[in-house]
């Protein structure tokens, strides 16, 4: 007798590969996306009027304004990594890498997405907790803020017609970064106070990852060279529009490039 299953034997033909996009192909469409996108914007754009412009440009302040805006991000990957070294060892070139991305996200994504996306890189590329990358993320903006702040005051000091609006919208502001920064003072020197007061909160043991991570972080060398460090990313941002006030032939001085900043 023949086994029940002879003559119903079937041999699978090999799969055949399934056929693959070119590796190139993605790039193209996203630089001809960008190419469609920019004709639509400048469409009606009278871009003869431009191009003198762009002729009479001292290409020497461009170039200046193009290296001070590039190190501006370096001086922040290295912030960052000095603020987060009491609590992981960074690679600075990651670090770089992790806000550059943030940056071009910010640039076709709403809200400012790219600070969201930057502290998600660094923690997924170092195995840190997120919320400490967040957290480390909070400081490095409030360095920010009071220094725009004082750069701020200092400019509506010497300039008449701003809007007594923006004014108003100025000093809440500013009011929130210095409560902030009382916080953060009042965390880094009262910890045991502060696991206590989020004893009782449901997100109580991240939020207690975050005070440790704010306690190490906090120490006087850190926060010094933080500070100081922070003076420079201030400083690269002011010299950039300074140079391409110089590139346009503007007569204007550093301070009031440092003005322009503070407003924008």
């Amino acid at each position: 007798m023949r086994p029940a299953n002879e003559g119903t034997v079937s041999h699978a033909s090999p799969r055949l590969p399934g056929r693959k996009l070119p590796g190139w192909l993605p790039q193209v469409i996203g630089y001809a996306a960008s190419a469609l996108c920019l004709l639509w914007v400048l469409r009606g754009y009278p871009i003869g009027d431009l191009l003198p412009s762009i002729r009479s440009l001292d290409w020497r302040w461009v170039a200046l304004a193009i290296g001070a805006d590039l190190a501006v991000f370096i001086a922040q990957g290295w912030r960052w990594t000095v603020l987060l070294g009491p609590v992981i060892r960074l690679r600075l070139w990651r670090t770089v890498q992790a806000i550059y991305i943030g940056l071009f996200s910010d640039q076709v994504l709403p809200l400012r997405t790219g600070e969201v996306i930057r502290c998600y890189l660094l923690a997924h590329w170092n195995d840190l907790r997120l919320s400490l990358s967040f957290a480390s993320a909070a400081v490095e903006r409030l360095f920010d803020g009071l220094f725009m702040l004082v750069t701020f005051l200092l400019t509506a000091s010497f300039v008449r017609g701003i809007p007594q609006n923006f004014l108003i919208a100025v000093q809440v502001f500013g009011g929130l970064i210095i409560l902030a920064a009382l916080v953060l003072v009042w965390v880094v020197k009262r910890k045991q106070a502060a696991h206590a007061a989020l004893a009782e909160s449901r997100w109580s043991a991240t939020l207690r990852h975050i005070v440790e991570g704010l306690h190490l972080m906090g120490n006087r060398r850190t926060m010094t060279f933080t500070g100081l460090i922070s003076i420079l990313y201030l400083v690269g941002q002011i010299f950039s529009v300074y140079a391409l006030m110089k590139a346009y032939g503007l007569d204007l001085s550093f301070w009031v490039a440092g003005g322009v900043l503070a407003i924008i």
